[in-house]
């Protein structure tokens, strides 16, 4: 467990740390409010070369068009993968670990 401070969970925290400890490749981020805590983090987590998966449909934001939004620039500029639980997206499918953005 980390303690979040911050909108991106790896902002003064030890989860960068923790994960490349555990030999964590890629994450599966999920979490509420998609266009700023869920995005803050995905943004940090691109930045340290993990690669990332996002269950849209597991996240939230204040409006539908937010969050849409949100979903739209990250998956414009390959910041993450967009998959959905909905769509059938199983944990077995993603190789590593996954981290919660909330």
């Amino acid at each position: 467990m980390v303690d979040k401070v911050r909108f991106d969970a790896f902002q003064w925290t030890s989860l960068e740390p923790l994960l490349r400890g555990l030999g964590v490749a890629e994450l599966v981020i999920c979490g509420v409010i998609t266009n700023i805590c869920v995005e803050s983090t995905v943004r940090s987590a691109f930045m340290r070369d993990f690669p990332v998966t996002l269950l849209a449909d597991c996240c939230a934001a204040k409006t539908r068009r937010l969050h849409e939004l949100s979903v739209e620039v990250l998956s414009s500029y390959r910041l993450a993968e967009i998959a959905a639980i909905t769509a059938g997206f199983e944990f077995s499918a993603a190789e590593g670990a996954t981290a919660d953005a909330a």
